[in-house]
């Protein structure tokens, strides 16, 4: 079966594992080899700090710098220094209305790029803005129908995308939300008790539906990006995934999931409960992805090609990937562009080639990175910004899954890609995080398979991979996790109502 199977602690020898107070990390022994055969760690994973909330930590985020964590629970978000510890401020809403018990969880947490503001959205539909100096909100963004899952801001700073369980993403212009901090704001004071902004209608959003309309010209990309979908039976299904049980929020539990037993639910039932659970920005911004209850991946491109009209296009959706059995619950672009990753309640973690976008890579990042091309399949060549998306047209390029990451025993509820390019890391309900790399090459996929075999195990195979390490460090579901965009920190917030800030460092 694949790492970690069923070892354990005492199972394994010293130089594969590593043990805190209350924590341990075990290391892949297929993995661990180096140029001498000898058995080597090739990550190391330490604990940096611990935040103790009040409730269940349903998010986690890095800002853009790294030097910054918020998080986000019932009723407040957090903001804490992540070299110190200390936390900086606390940020409530005072006069906003909660539910039968006092609650209003706080489901993501975005910084702006310049650092000024941060977003958060929670139960009550609102995504507020706050002025994080000040610790008083200076802006309200209304127009959803159900709670907000999802928050992301363009690497530019000029768009802030939300995503919800009333089915839509919504694009709100942040050149707005920036012009705040401006005087002469156009904004208007609203007269709730807070003292918060509303914004004007300049900033009404460009809403993203899963009801498209040009979804009916377009044909379903599965998970190897050519072939029939669903499979044709319990066959097909790929190593890791789960039975495919719908899912739904248990709100006894705030941000916990339980499975309900719909095995014979179909398509159409299931688009019923298509909200998005999570949103992901390529680093040019032109292109929103977003994953849904579901099991579909939706990617809309936000700026069409010109046109004879003068007017701007409105965004088009343009691929629907299927390929996992369950809800997705967190996407997440490479910096590079050239790939997304995605993990779903079916227990894996997939690894998509979206270079025919010709997505243009973040500042810093080489679009000539070896890291992920040698691991995760042949890329199609980029095309700069000169680049034509045909909706589901017969022949043309697409989207197409390329591997798979197996080894969670549970539902995959978090995703994160390293700033390097290096490490796919994911979180899940069965308390563990795992460290996958994103560019193991072929021959160490070969050698892997062989030594597995030789051991009596199931061999992985090239395109299910196996993680490299698992790290032990909750007591209830790994809920969220995130990446520093500027260095090898991590971060991981919990049903056990802790936050914690973990370093990783590439032997």
């Amino acid at each position: 079966m694949p790492f970690p199977g069923k070892l354990g602690v005492g199972s394994v020898p010293p130089e594969l594992k590593k043990e805190g107070s209350d924590w341990f990390a075990l290391f892949n022994p297929r993995q661990a080899m180096n140029a001498k055969r000898e058995r080597e760690k090739v990550l190391d994973v330490g604990l940096v700090h611990t935040f103790v909330h009040e409730s269940v930590v349903c998010c986690v985020k890095f800002s853009t710098d790294g030097k910054f964590l918020a998080t986000g629970c019932n009723r407040s978000a957090q903001i804490y220094n992540t070299q110190t510890g200390i936390k900086t401020c606390t940020l409530v809403d005072e006069a906003a209305p909660t539910g039968k018990q006092g609650d209003l969880y706080i489901r993501s947490v975005c910084f702006s790029p310049c650092g000024k503001w941060l977003a958060t959205g929670a139960e009550d539909k609102i995504i507020r803005i706050w002025d994080i100096a000040k610790k008083r909100i200076r802006g309200i963004f209304d127009g959803h129908q159900q709670e907000i899952y999802a928050l992301e801001f363009s690497l530019d700073g000029r768009l802030l995308i939300s995503g919800s369980g009333d089915k839509t993403a919504r694009v709100w212009p942040w050149d707005v939300g920036s012009a705040l901090s401006n005087s002469s704001s156009s904004a208007t004071t609203s007269g709730s008790g807070s003292g918060a902004e509303m914004i004007n209608d300049a900033a009404k959003p460009i809403v993203l539906t899963i009801t498209d309309n040009a979804s009916d010209k377009m044909k379903d990309v599965d998970v190897d990006g050519d072939a029939a979908y669903p499979p044709k039976d319990d066959s097909d299904r790929q190593a890791g995934e789960g039975s495919g049980d719908r899912m739904e929020v248990d709100h006894d539990s705030p941000a916990m999931i339980t499975a309900k037993d719909d095995a014979d639910a179909t398509d159409a039932q299931n688009s019923t409960d298509a909200g998005i659970t999570s949103i992901a920005v390529s680093p040019d911004g032109r292109y929103v992805a977003a994953g849904s209850l579901d099991s579909v991946i939706r990617l809309w491109d936000l700026r069409q090609p010109s046109s004879s009209s003068a007017e701007r296009q409105p965004p088009v959706l343009i691929e629907r990937l299927k390929g996992h059995k369950d809800s997705v619950y967190s996407v997440s672009f490479t910096k590079d562009g050239k790939f997304f990753v995605s993990a779903s309640l079916d227990k894996g973690v997939r690894v998509w080639d979206v270079g025919h976008l010709g997505i243009v890579p973040a500042p810093g990042s080489s679009s000539s990175s070896s890291s992920p091309s040698r691991g995760v399949g042949n890329r199609l060549p980029g095309k700069g910004n000169e680049r034509t998306v045909a909706l589901g047209g017969k022949g043309k390029e697409k989207s197409r899954c390329v591997t798979q990451f197996v080894g969670h025993r549970d539902y995959v509820l978090s995703v994160a890609v390293s700033f390097d390019g290096r490490w796919v890391v994911s979180g899940s309900k069965d308390r563990g995080v795992m460290w996958w790399d994103l560019g193991l090459s072929s021959s160490e996929d070969s050698s892997s398979e062989e030594s597995s075999t030789s051991s009596n195990t199931t061999a992985v195979t090239k395109k299910d991979r196996e993680a490299v390490c698992v790290l032990q460090g909750h007591k209830n579901s790994v809920i969220s996790i995130d990446l520093s965009p500027v260095g090898n920190m991590l971060a991981t917030g919990s049903g056990d109502w802790q936050a914690r800030i973990w370093s990783y460092k590439t032997a």
